[in-house]
């Protein structure tokens, strides 16, 4: 990983660029377990009286899918992704009078969109793998307003990823087999 980070000095190694780091290297190789991909989207609306303010359900909906699109808790916990942030984008319920031309008209867009690239690492005998994930997210919110009346629009749209590499099972045979030897070369020197 250092020698991707050396390469591109200033900017984050893409998943793209972890994995083939990954695959060169001699010493591992993709898990037999199958890799992740999920693709899902989560939309919203109303329509009714103009309000102001944030929807706690529709805050709570977004936090749960997103727990649903990952399903990996050590993933949830490393993440950088702050949802709760995406979750106000979408559960706004605001085209607010701004000034005299937006009492009668007011149309509003906003969008927000993340990518979250990170490697853990297991490095204890009962988790020796490296697990690589891609987690991708876009929310959007539209309200148009008339007077009194208000629609709004919002969706959160994501996609989970995630690779496990496990050491190169021949190559640690391999390695195990001089360890022990120099161990017992090491003890009999105990005894000479």
């Amino acid at each position: 990983m250092l020698k991707i980070n050396a390469e591109n000095p200033g900017s984050e190694p893409s998943f793209e660029e972890y994995v083939s780091v990954m695959l060169q290297n001699v010493l591992l190789e993709p898990s037999d377990e199958a890799s992740v991909f999920r693709n899902e989207y989560k939309q919203f609306g109303s329509f009714g009286l103009a309000g102001k303010g944030t929807d706690e359900k529709i805050i709570k909906a977004v936090e749960e899918w997103f727990e649903n699109l990952v399903q990996d808790t050590d993933v949830l916990a490393a993440t950088k992704i702050n949802i709760e942030d995406y979750g106000n984008i979408v559960a706004a319920t605001d085209a607010a009078i701004e000034n005299f031309e937006t009492i009668f008209l007011k149309q509003e867009e906003v969008q927000r969109g993340i990518v979250d690239v990170g490697v853990l690492r297991y490095p204890d005998l009962d988790n020796p793998f490296f697990k690589l994930f891609r987690i991708k997210l876009a929310a959007y919110r539209r309200s148009f307003r008339v007077l009194m009346v208000q629609k709004d629009e919002s969706g959160i749209k994501g996609s989970y990823e995630a690779m496990k590499f496990v050491p190169r099972k021949s190559i640690m045979d391999e390695l195990r087999s001089e360890i022990i030897e120099k161990a017992a070369r090491e003890a009999e020197k105990m005894f000479d």
